[in-house]
């Protein structure tokens, strides 16, 4: 997401331009721009700001407790699988 954008903004973005995103979604958003552009920096991240938003890598990246990188899931997300490696990667 785009810093400086709410949890409302992204509402109001997808109701009106992808009304077909909006079931199932589920966004991440970052506390501020500095925290975002931090973790964008030290996770290789590609973020490039256009006139209206940003454009950015369609992956999830799932980093344990201790900080490493554990598994990065590429669009589409298929959530069971998501689901079911966070639970191991919670209990190892």
């Amino acid at each position: 997401m785009a810093p400086g954008r709410t949890l409302a903004d992204v509402h109001t973005f997808l109701a009106k331009e992808t009304p077909a995103w909006l079931p199932g979604w589920h966004w991440l958003l970052g506390p501020n721009d500095a925290s975002l552009k931090l973790t964008w920096l030290h996770w290789h991240i590609s973020v490039i700001p256009t006139a209206a938003d940003i454009e950015h890598d369609a992956l999830l990246n799932v980093i344990d407790r201790e900080g490493y990188l554990r598994v990065t899931y590429p669009a589409p997300l298929y959530i069971g699988d998501v689901v079911s490696d966070i639970i191991k990667i919670a209990h190892s």
